[in-house]
């Protein structure tokens, strides 16, 4: 059996699809490739896709958006020539990302954008006929999907990390150093303003604490009015570039808490963000925008984090004075953290089951 993943949205070096999905394929013996479309002009990407699909010859093709699909359509379509109908190679929709999301539907006058999102999404339901099964990362993504696909197969897949690869360094007490933590896109939009506003705001209101705003990101940074002139010496940030998946997990390890105070808005409230399980997996805490997801997939987050409104810097502040100051309740939660990462959200348990789904197709 030959697997193929046909990417357009994720890169080569994602983590879902590299460092779990490909990995297990490949540890069960079986040959997977993955195929990934640089160029964002559609039919570029459908052409390359299709050439590379036609050199490789997959039994199954793994598809992470609708333009990905229709090179895997282009494909069969090519090689009804020399397969019988059983053996055509099957198309898998591993729906991850929102088609369409927000970021396909920026810099559009109202009118343009929505005639382009009935677009889009009529294109996202009609490619997802000619599939014949789904994977699905989280519960609101899969909602429209179950409902007008009810008999096709599928598989629920979370974003879970695989816990035994992330470092758990010891607890410290945080009184005179504290290292926040942000990564992501550094907008409005993603929240980093709101983190900046918090880290800025522990420097004034705990004075006798050294705080650290660690970030990671490929922007640059922006000019912002939230300076940190006032009070340098009580706040270092120190800023990182985007990094490889195995640096990445090494460096979140060195954080104490974790910061995610993005916008909430229709698509933000409905999406589960994926490092969340990452940063738990490393024994610390979590302060996270209050979104409908993480709620519904995460319920027992009260006990090694705390949903707020994301721009309530004085709230968030008391977490983490609180955290400074009950040494005790902060153990509690890095463990409780590390807990709930190895026995219930681990990518472990996954493992297994997407390898037989995927070779029962």
């Amino acid at each position: 059996m030959k697997i193929a993943f046909a990417l357009t949205a994720h890169t080569p070096e994602d983590e879902r699809v590299v460092f779990q999905q490909a990995a297990a394929l490949n540890s069960a013996g079986i040959n997977t490739s993955i195929i990934y479309s640089e160029t964002r002009a559609t039919f570029e990407a459908i052409d390359f896709l299709t050439l590379e699909l036609n050199k490789l010859k997959p039994d199954i093709i793994i598809c992470d958006t609708p333009v990905a699909i229709w090179a895997a359509l282009r494909h069969r379509r090519l090689s009804k020539k020399h397969h019988n109908h059983q053996q055509r190679p099957r198309i898998v929709y591993d729906i991850t990302e929102w088609y369409p999301s927000k970021k396909n539907l920026r810099r559009l006058s109202p009118l343009k954008k929505l005639f382009k999102f009935l677009i889009l999404t009529a294109v996202s339901l009609y490619s997802s006929l000619f599939v014949s099964a789904f994977i699905f990362g989280e519960y609101y993504k899969a909602k429209p999907f179950h409902f007008l696909f009810f008999w096709k197969k599928y598989i629920y897949l979370p974003y879970y990390a695989n816990v035994s690869e992330l470092i758990s360094y010891p607890i410290k007490n945080l009184q005179k150093e504290c290292t926040l933590f942000y990564a992501g896109s550094l907008t409005e939009e993603k929240g980093f303003y709101n983190v900046l506003k918090v880290a800025n705001e522990c420097a004034k209101q705990i004075p006798n604490t050294k705080f650290t705003l660690q970030i990671i990101s490929s922007d640059s940074f922006p000019h912002t009015s939230c300076s940190t002139s006032h009070n340098p010496q009580q706040l270092t940030l120190l800023i990182t570039p985007k990094l490889t998946f195995k640096e990445f997990i090494t460096e979140i390890g060195k954080a104490d808490i974790f910061f995610d105070l993005r916008k909430i808005d229709f698509e933000n409230n409905r999406c589960l963000p994926i490092k969340l399980f990452y940063y738990i997996a490393t024994a610390r805490p979590v302060i996270y925008s209050k979104l409908k997801a993480i709620r519904k997939e995460v319920p027992d987050i009260q006990n090694f984090g705390t949903l707020i409104n994301p721009k309530d810097t004085k709230a968030a502040v008391e977490i983490i004075e609180n955290y400074i100051n009950n040494y005790e309740l902060y153990q509690i939660r890095c463990k409780n953290a590390r807990k709930a990462a190895e026995q219930k959200y681990n990518w472990i348990f996954y493992e297994k089951s997407f390898v037989d789904f995927i070779s029962a197709m």
